[in-house]
């Protein structure tokens, strides 16, 4: 690694959603996620949304990668109230 630069080291078979790094969570794009694969994506990884209330009903939100068809999808728990996380794209990293 040259100097100025983290290795950063993920465990194959992790999903990993990353937002767009943004100065407040206000901001509609901290909830735009480019989510990263690697190896097959085995496991399967959990969000929550909220409805921003100070006493929140907490929605889990898992994504999930198929390594047959290479797509991923977006599981909920409930009917979303919030439908907050939106999945801008998915990138596979063998």
């Amino acid at each position: 690694m040259p100097l100025g630069h983290i290795p950063l080291f993920v465990k194959t078979g992790t999903i990993l959603p990353l937002a767009q790094p943004t100065l407040d969570t206000d901001d509609p794009a901290s909830r735009k996620l480019t989510v990263w694969v690697y190896g097959d994506g085995g496991r399967t990884t959990t969000l929550y949304e909220d409805d921003g209330s100070w006493a929140p009903l907490l929605d889990f939100v898992q994504f999930d990668w198929d390594s047959a068809t290479q797509t991923g999808r977006v599981i909920r728990t409930s009917a979303a109230r919030t439908n907050t996380w939106q999945i801008v794209e998915w990138k596979q990293v063998p």
